[in-house]
């Protein structure tokens, strides 16, 4: 994992250093959602995790905005009862903490910037010769048709409500993502990834809001960068200075 991958954890384990503590008896109840959680200790303790997380950085919310960031906990709470599988529960607590982090660090919440999700007809699969939305001269190296057109195919949002990443190498140990619009078939000219350069941590499918890792080199400082992407543009939107991150090894 990355350093600043790395760092994020540990701010969260300084955040929980509480105790688990896990209900005797799992109560009956409607909530498929609530069942999943009492029935399986890693997801209760997650669940614990997320709620011990936001007792403490709801002490810090400005006045003025905590009925708004209270709003948005009681949604991601019926987003998370939305879920019935146990993966689906442990992908929004890990989502969340890393929300709930990065809103206590730098005051931006991935709920910020809500994303509509695209549920409709996928771009059509690449031509094999050049074609109106992704001409053969200006798919990014690494990628190929086959890789592109299985997306757009099958492919589900995970970021921005209408984006995927796509996924290539750059040498040994070495991967690039690439993000594509399943609407219009577009990938992105930037990419994530690759030595030395910014790399996604987190995002989100509802959300237009990415955040990336830039590594220690060249005696620059660690830094999240926080993009909103939106009508296939990446803005960056805020930088969080990460204080004595180690440099990444071969960057320095």
């Amino acid at each position: 994992m990355r350093q600043v991958g790395l760092a994020l954890l540990l701010v969260i384990g300084v955040l929980l250093s509480a105790s688990p503590v896990f209900a005797a008896s799992c109560p009956q109840t409607s909530s498929k959602s609530a069942r999943l959680i009492c029935e399986n200790p890693k997801l209760a303790e997650l669940n614990r995790q997320v709620l011990a997380v936001w007792q403490q950085v709801q002490r810090d919310i400005p006045t003025e905005q905590r009925a708004h960031r209270q709003q948005q906990q009681q949604l991601w709470l019926a987003q998370r009862d939305l879920c019935s599988n146990n993966l689906c529960l442990q992908v929004r607590f890990q989502q969340r903490l890393i929300d709930l982090v990065s809103l206590q660090r730098a005051g931006i919440s991935f709920m910020d910037f809500p994303a509509r999700m695209f549920d409709g007809q996928l771009a059509d699969p690449l031509p094999d010769s050049e074609g109106p939305i992704t001409p053969p001269a200006n798919l990014p190296a690494g990628l190929n048709y086959d890789q592109v057109n299985a997306v757009l195919i099958n492919g589900e949002p995970e970021l921005a409500g209408e984006y995927v990443l796509l996924q290539s190498g750059c040498g040994p140990s070495c991967q690039q993502h690439y993000v594509l619009n399943l609407r219009t078939g577009t990938v992105l000219g930037e990419h994530f990834g690759g030595p030395c350069q910014r790399q996604l941590v987190a995002f989100q499918p509802e959300s237009q809001l990415l955040i990336a890792s830039q590594p220690s080199h060249n005696q620059q400082p660690s830094q999240w960068l926080y993009y909103r992407l939106r009508n296939n543009q990446l803005t960056l939107i805020h930088q969080l200075t990460i204080e004595n991150a180690p440099a990444e090894q071969g960057c320095a």
